[in-house]
């Protein structure tokens, strides 16, 4: 996974890609921040999340708004996208524009970037705080901590064979899991497109149609401390 390989499969994963295409991205490694230099200064400066390929030091992070550009901007309407991310140090990556609160529903990103494609993101929150202790622990883990309690949900949720599981079933599920782990994060779900998560079965396959009346950036990106 170098800088160059991850690139290249982004561009892959996505080209092409049409209306009843189904896209699965995964990515369990080092997550990081650096300056955004196309964002809104004004309040102070913004930083990008980003991730880690392995000659990180030679080339440089890949960060979310590359990401967003390569995989997640060009995807046409009907397309399914979805990702899964999992670091260390929480990412925001892919910074879809709707994050959904398990407590008050969807919340929308302060500069959101709105698509046409259904994409979704299973990550940790990331404004955790960890200290150097518990970043130890996490990487000393031999499997991610999100893919671990992706897996072991989804394998749980279909043991109890209760029928489909909705996408909140699957948060609260991994959300039991952190907390059994001794993990003080939590799952994040985002997603580019409005849907009721109580409602809505998870499945890999089924694209909800655009409901976006606006397509592309709102606003300039602006301040986020780095974590």
């Amino acid at each position: 996974p170098t800088h160059r390989n991850m690139l290249a499969a982004l561009r892959w994963l996505a080209h092409g890609a049409v209306a009843g295409d189904v896209l699965f991205f995964h990515f369990s490694g080092h997550g990081a921040q650096e300056l955004d230099e196309g964002a809104d200064h004004s309040e102070g400066e913004a930083h990008d999340d980003a991730i880690c390929p392995v000659d990180v030091h030679e080339e440089g992070q890949i960060t979310e708004n590359q990401v967003y550009d390569l995989l997640v901007r060009a995807l046409p309407a009907g397309v399914r996208l979805t990702a899964l991310v999992d670091c260390c140090v929480p990412c925001g990556c892919l910074e879809l524009p709707y994050v959904c609160d398990m407590d008050h529903g969807w919340v929308q990103d302060h500069s959101p970037w709105h698509v046409a494609c259904d994409a979704i993101c299973i990550s940790a929150a990331p404004d955790e705080e960890l200290t150097p202790e518990e970043l130890q622990v996490l990487r000393s883990r031999p499997v991610g901590p999100v893919t671990e309690s992706f897996l072991e949900s989804l394998t749980m949720l279909a043991a109890a064979r209760r029928g489909p599981a909705t996408y909140l079933d699957l948060l609260e599920q991994a959300h039991q899991h952190f907390e059994k782990a001794g993990l003080r994060r939590r799952p994040r779900l985002s997603a580019s497109q409005l849907f009721d998560p109580s409602e809505r079965h998870f499945r890999f396959f089924d694209a909800v149609p655009n409901g976006n009346g606006e397509l592309g950036l709102r606003a300039p990106k602006t301040h986020r401390s780095l974590r």
